[in-house]
C-alpha cells in the first residue's frame, strides 16, 4: 500500500475521474475526504470505500466558494489531523467572456 495513512482531498470526488482516484487512493491505502456539491453522491462513494475496508469521510462543498474550502480544509484537519495531498477534480462554470 503506497498510501497507507496519507490523507488525501479528493474535490469532485463522488463522479468520474475524481470519483476513480478516491477509490484507488484508498485502495492503496489512502484515507479520503470525498468533496462535492452532492452530499449523496460524495456518500456513496464513501460507503464504497467504507465496504473495501477503507476510511473516508464525504464534504458537501463547493469549490467556487472560499468559505466552503475553508471548512472542508479544516474539517479534514478536525477529523484526520493533517493534510497529506490534494487533488482538484473538480470544475467550476464561469461565464464565457471573449477577450479583446
Amino acid at each position: 500500500m503506497r498510501l497507507a495513512g496519507k490523507v488525501a482531498i479528493v474535490t469532485g470526488g463522488s463522479r468520474g475521474i475524481g470519483r476513480a482516484i478516491a477509490l484507488a487512493f484508498a485502495r492503496e491505502g489512502a484515507i479520503i475526504a470525498v468533496v462535492s456539491r452532492n452530499e449523496i453522491s460524495c456518500d456513496k462513494v464513501v460507503t464504497e470505500i467504507s465496504k473495501g475496508g477503507g476510511n473516508a469521510i464525504s464534504i458537501r462543498a463547493d469549490i467556487a466558494s472560499e468559505e466552503d474550502m475553508a471548512r472542508m480544509a479544516e474539517h479534514t484537519k478536525d477529523k484526520f489531523k493533517r493534510i497529506d495531498i490534494l487533488v482538484n477534480c473538480a470544475g467550476v462554470n464561469l461565464p464565457y467572456k471573449t477577450v479583446t
